[in-house]
């Protein structure tokens, strides 16, 4: 009997598991793409152009901005610094070491849009809308 109910017991908490990793929160079905990076004058900082989309026919598209230490892996999460929908020109432009001017479309809508950013050296941010 005790055999059996921890055979039972391992087998719930594997399946259990197995259904958290593949029902969790890593955004299955989500496309990430990059489509253009921009290194500062001093190499030390990247800013990356992407979109993520995914939901299907009545799915999502956003543009978006990130900002990292080159040192750190590209996380799509992460460092966000400029999010949008229904624009697609955008220019990423290093000014000096710490001042970066993202051009854009006009934009359906504008979901994040930092001011500044980092905290060892704070990198400005403008912004210009053509």
């Amino acid at each position: 009997m005790m055999k059996s109910f921890c055979h039972s017991l391992a087998l719930t908490v594997f399946l259990t598991g197995l259904m958290t990793l593949s029902c969790g929160s890593n955004n299955a079905g989500e496309d990430v793409n990059i489509l253009s990076t921009s290194r500062s004058p001093d190499n030390e900082y990247i800013a990356t152009f992407y979109n993520v989309s995914g939901g299907g026919g009545a799915g999502y598209a956003y543009m978006l901005v990130n900002l990292r230490r080159k040192d750190k892996p590209f996380n799509p999460k992460e460092g966000v610094i400029f999010q949008m929908t229904g624009a697609y020109q955008v220019t990423l432009r290093w000014d000096d070491n710490e001042h970066l001017t993202i051009r854009h479309s006009k934009p359906a809508a504008v979901y994040v849009q930092a001011q500044e950013w980092g905290n060892e050296r704070r990198i400005r941010i403008s912004y210009v809308e053509e």
